[in-house]
C-alpha cells in the first residue's frame, strides 16, 4: 500500500510538471506568432 501510494504521488508531481511544461510552450509559441 505505501509503495502504491509512493508512485502515485511520484505521478502526480510529473503530470503537474507537465502541464506547466505544456503551458510554457504554449505561451512561448504565443509570443513568437505575435512577435
Amino acid at each position: 500500500r505505501m509503495k502504491t501510494f509512493k508512485i502515485l504521488r511520484d505521478y502526480r508531481r510529473a503530470a503537474k510538471t507537465l502541464a506547466d511544461t505544456a503551458s510554457g510552450v504554449a505561451n512561448l509559441h504565443n509570443i513568437i506568432l505575435a512577435g
